[in-house]
């Protein structure tokens, strides 16, 4: 039973301090996610198409030719590097999206709550006294 625990701990330790370095790993772990499984998907296999039939040879020797409403053999490869491209490109702005994660998420919040505070608290002040109070933030 040690013995198992011990053979687990160079797994938990390394995970552990990465909960506490990144607290908003959810949204990084998400893009990072998004951007192999695009990659493998689409631009892996289309790429992997495009090399395996670049000689003249190969696509003489196809056993299956591209289908004729796709254009053959020129439609096929423009299929191809459109998808590589789009694929590019949309991955691209998901990781520009990750750049606009806030490092402190919930700053802007505990911003707002203070402003409502400080209303309020110079609200009740002129209720009570009459006069405006000039507040020093804590």
């Amino acid at each position: 039973m040690f013995k198992r625990a011990l053979a687990r701990l160079p797994v938990v330790v390394p995970i552990w301090f990465l909960a506490i370095i990144f607290p908003f790993f959810g949204p990084i772990n998400s893009t990072v996610g998004s951007l192999l499984v695009s990659f493998t998907v689409y631009i892996i296999p289309a790429l992997a198409h495009m090399i395996t039939f670049a000689p003249a040879s190969a696509r003489e020797n196809a056993v299956e030719r591209p289908p004729s409403f796709l254009g053959g053999w020129a439609g096929s490869y423009s299929v191809n590097i459109f998808v590589v491209g789009e694929v590019m490109v949309s991955n691209l702005d998901r990781m520009f999206e990750l750049s606009t994660v806030p490092l402190n998420p919930k700053k802007d919040e505990w911003e707002r709550e203070k402003k409502e505070r400080k209303v309020t608290i110079q609200s009740r002040a002129v209720r009570v006294l009459g006069v405006s109070v000039k507040l020093q933030d804590p």
